[in-house]
């Protein structure tokens, strides 16, 4: 019994999670920081990819984000930038595996295998954004679509859960609000990414890599909202109603 209360809380007992319940605010603010991070990153290699480019391209979507890492005066930026970002990204996925075990569905085998997707995302991101010179062809491109890939499972996975919570809390007759809305809102934007990346493999249009990546930032901009009510676990969120669902763990 006391290793299936183990198995069934993998994140929602363990110290860090703990600690993020109770400063919330904390939680809170790294959705912020990592969209700061994310903008910040990308805006900045662009107005030196853009001071640099010859000839000069007009728009921003202009800008081809898979070569800023490549022999590019803002490589150390575009390094630095996603090192950063995959780190807070990976703290986000494990304090919201952590609030939907707790809250929805403990022992989860789908909210762990979500978790998993978010955590691997890490290495193959840092591994793209630090690879240069002859590497990039065998290593940095194979990274970037991994990691992009690893994002995308995320998203998808994540959508599903919200989507089977919505179906579940539906037939209890206690969804919130704004359940069906946040349902639609998942569902576009964790198809974007690959459908982005597909497109722009197939188009070489840089466009297509900027509409993959700013879904990703898009997709997990409401997980501030999420993490604002940790520990407040009677209260009903744009996302998923928070009552005991854990008769099936999948």
């Amino acid at each position: 019994e006391t290793e299936k209360m183990c198995c069934d809380h993998l994140f929602s007992k363990t110290k860090v999670f703990k600690w993020f319940s109770k400063h919330r605010w904390v939680a809170a603010f790294v959705p912020l920081l990592a969209l700061f991070v994310g903008a910040a990153t990308l805006i900045g290699c662009v107005q030196i990819e853009r001071a640099y480019s010859d000839p000069p391209y007009v728009a921003w979507w202009h800008a081809d984000i898979s070569y800023f890492g490549i022999g590019k005066p803002q490589y150390y930026l575009f390094g630095a930038g996603l090192t950063l970002l995959s780190c807070l990204v990976t703290v986000i996925v494990f304090i919201r595996a952590g609030q939907i075990e707790k809250l929805t569905q403990p022992g989860s085998r789908l909210n762990t295998v979500a978790f998993y997707f978010g955590v691997l995302q890490c290495p193959a991101i840092i591994v793209m954004a630090w690879t240069d010179g002859y590497w990039r062809q065998v290593v940095h491109f194979p990274a970037a679509l991994g990691g992009l890939g690893l994002l995308a499972l995320y998203c998808i996975s994540h959508t599903v859960i919200v989507i089977r919570n919505y179906h579940r809390s539906e037939k209890r007759g206690c969804r919130a609000a704004w359940t069906l809305a946040s349902i639609v809102f998942f569902s576009l934007l964790s198809f974007a990414p690959p459908i982005g990346v597909g497109l722009w493999l197939s188009l070489r249009e840089s466009v297509w890599e900027w509409v993959a990546v700013l879904s990703l930032f898009a997709y997990f901009s409401p997980f501030f909202v999420e993490f604002c009510l940790l520990g407040k676990e009677q209260v009903n969120t744009t996302i998923v109603t928070y009552e005991n669902l854990s008769e099936s763990a999948y």
